[in-house]
């Protein structure tokens, strides 16, 4: 929500420390998606590849991120 709303200075962080507490992949899609708007296209690449491997857990945001490392 804070980063929808233009609010960007540590979300990652914020979303890192939720990652921790829970490996869950729609979390890290949304890290995925800061990292890219921040233009870390790389860091963006990383936390996509983890959760798009084959044999990852499914998630919400599935088809979403699959469209966002199309275009990393």
């Amino acid at each position: 929500i804070r980063f929808k709303n233009g609010q960007r200075d540590g979300v990652v962080e914020m979303l890192r420390k939720a990652t921790d507490k829970s490996p869950n992949p729609e979390i890290r899609y949304h890290i995925a998606e800061v990292l890219a708007s921040q233009g870390d296209r790389a860091g963006a690449r990383r936390e996509l590849d983890r959760i798009l491997a084959p044999g990852a857990v499914p998630f919400p945001s599935r088809a979403s991120a699959v469209s966002l490392r199309a275009r990393m």
